[in-house]
């Protein structure tokens, strides 16, 4: 690669060698040379001393072969320096305060200052690249060492705090292949073959020299060290940034801000880490972020998942987690998310006094309600959608019915062990279906995430094969009064009645033969299809398919308005003026954007 190629790359692309280092070591009276960079003439240098500027060895400072000094005053130079053209062209700090660009009562060493940035009041940078139009003012220390890959290829462990599930990260990780290779890790192959890909990527942006990307933002931050920013990112009033690596875009611009330490990070587009968030070793994958003190430890957040207040370690949550209360997860793999978190749910036993080396596999849409206590292991993978009631404190267990309530006993029964909870499978659909639908709009609508290739249908596929399975479950048992994991190994550590039992097989039901149907008037065919229509006895010859669906369909409307007539019936009983603040459920804007679809069909 030839010297201005190289410059060119460098300007663009993170990864790429020191230049002031390759300037040093090529011929600097070459006429190549000179069309690119030029020792700075005594004349300038005069000029600059004139201005209140200071440097030991005026003989290592560079410019571009257009150079103005008009802008650049009291600052002290030392090491091998590069100067970019400054216009004095004034650039906006704040809302109503601007200032020229140029380069101001700084310390700089070792740096690399391209075109119309302004730099001002910077006690040290050193070693670091700083791209055009960079604004960096009023920063205590941004430094690099010699040779740093910005944090990529840290190994986190994840699940057991003490190891087991370790993965190595780096910054532009694909969250949908996290899930496999969690799962897959014993198959050395795929495990192997990661290895090597993080490797590359850590090797590849390995550089001697810090990074601050063209457009970006650094005010006010106490130190900044090894890190990367990105395009157009926002880093201001941080009190540190160290091995970081922080993806930015102008159109995806990511935000660091106001007290936030955060060390062995990897940042994507969009994130948003502010209000003396903590944040070590973690993967905060695009349109994430940390908030309001929160803690995330050794842990990877997917897509659109923002932590507020509560504390994450040793986790994987996947996208779309509500997580915005003090709460604690450890341990935990979310890989689907979706979910919710509610305030004061402690998902963190982990240890059994000996070591902390326990870990809980979360089911997609699984709600953690207010102050419930999960112990681990346990494994909610086929429970998607599942409720975990308020103040319910669960045992370790497998749980395999989707869409459930789990809850305290609704009413004493004998011979049950009194730790055990009480499960309705299928209660979120005959219940409160509302709460489903209504994640399945929101998530469809506030996705910010371009990378994410998730199907946010709640009824998809994997989903129905998870109700389905539960239906045979549920219609093939020996009937009794109440049932335990002895009866029913799916239940975990909760008993069934023989009348929700009754109910979860209707409410099952209802949305297979819903499922079903659609996939008929559609005209799609698959195996679970087949297995469908033959559990559920539909006859293909007689069934008309559309009219069928259609009737399904009204069916799951009215569940759907009734669950939030509920609501609004209770408020109404409990506050005086609820009607006038809550409108009318005919007004409802995703009970009418359901009717539509019913209308269009």
């Amino acid at each position: 690669m030839d010297l201005q190629k190289l410059i060119a790359n460098f300007r663009d692309k993170f990864y790429l060698p020191n230049i002031v280092e390759e300037l040093a070591e090529n011929n600097l009276s070459t006429n190549e040379l000179a069309k690119i960079v030029r020792p700075i003439s005594k004349i300038e240098i005069s000029k600059l001393e004139s201005q209140g500027n200071r440097c030991l060895d005026w003989p290592k400072v560079f410019v571009e072969p257009v150079f103005t000094t008009d802008f650049i005053h009291n600052n002290y130079f030392s090491g091998r320096v590069f100067l970019g053209n400054y216009s004095g062209e004034e650039v906006r700090l704040f809302d109503n305060y601007y200032h020229p660009n140029g380069i101001y009562n700084s310390t700089l060493n070792d740096v690399f200052i391209d075109s119309n940035s302004l730099i001002k009041d910077n006690k040290l940078i050193s070693r670091y690249y700083l791209s055009q139009d960079v604004i960096a003012v009023g920063n205590d220390l941004i430094y690099a060492d010699k040779n740093t890959n910005f944090g990529n290829g840290i190994t986190i462990s994840v699940g057991s705090e003490v190891g087991g599930r370790d993965i190595p990260i780096y910054a532009e990780q694909d969250i949908n292949y996290i899930g496999e290779l969690i799962t897959g890790q014993k198959e050395e192959s795929i495990y192997n073959k990661y290895l090597d890909l993080v490797k590359d990527y850590a090797d590849s942006v390995t550089s001697s020299f810090g990074i601050i990307s063209a457009g970006a933002k650094v005010i006010n931050n106490r130190k900044i060290f090894n890190s990367y920013i990105g395009y157009n990112a926002i880093i201001e009033n941080t009190t540190k940034i160290a091995n970081s690596t922080i993806l930015s875009e102008p159109d995806e611009r990511t935000h660091i801000q106001d007290g936030v330490i955060m060390e062995q990070t990897l940042c994507q587009w969009g994130v948003k880490v502010e209000s003396m968030a903590l944040v070590q070793k973690a993967l905060l994958c695009e349109y994430s972020g940390v908030e309001r003190h929160g803690k995330v430890q050794s842990s990877i957040i997917g897509p659109n998942t923002v932590i507020g207040e509560g504390e994450v370690t040793a986790s994987i949550l996947g996208p779309f987690i509500g997580f915005h209360h003090q709460s604690m997860l450890i341990g935990s793999l979310w890989i689907e998310g979706r979910g919710n978190v509610g305030y004061g749910a402690n998902v963190g036993s982990n240890h059994t006094s000996k070591l902390p080396d326990q870990e809980l596999f979360a089911g997609e849409g699984l709600f953690y309600g207010l102050g419930c206590n999960i112990k681990f292991p346990a494994d909610y993978r086929k429970s998607a959608y599942s409720i975990i009631a308020t103040g319910v404190t669960t045992l370790p267990q497998k749980v395999e019915f989707p869409f459930s309530l789990i809850s305290h006993p609704f009413a004493p029964q004998p011979d049950i062990p009194p730790a055990y909870n009480e499960i309705i499978p299928g209660w979120v659909l005959s219940d409160n279906s509302y709460s489903v639908f209504r994640n399945e709009a929101k998530y469809l609508k506030r996705n910010k995430a371009k990378r994410l290739l998730n199907d946010f249908r709640v009824f998809r596929p994997e989903i129905i094969t998870m109700i389905f399975h539960a239906y045979e479950v549920l219609t093939s048992v020996k009937r009794k009064k109440v049932y335990t994991d002895y009866d029913i190994p799916q239940l975990g550590k909760n008993f069934l009645s023989e009348e929700n039992r009754l109910k979860g097989v209707e409410a099952y039901r209802i949305f297979l033969e819903f499922y079903t149907y659609r996939e008929l008037h559609l005209k799609k065919e698959s195996n679970l299809l087949t297995e469908l229509i033959g559990s559920l006895g539909i006859v293909i010859a007689k069934a008309d398919a559309k009219n069928e669906y259609k009737k399904a369909f009204k069916e799951i409307i009215t569940m759907t308005i009734n669950s939030k007539m509920k609501d609004h019936i209770r408020g109404a009983k409990i506050i005086d003026d609820y009607e006038e603040w809550h409108p009318d459920i005919e007004d409802d804007e995703l009970i009418a954007k359901l009717r539509d679809e019913l209308e269009k069909i």
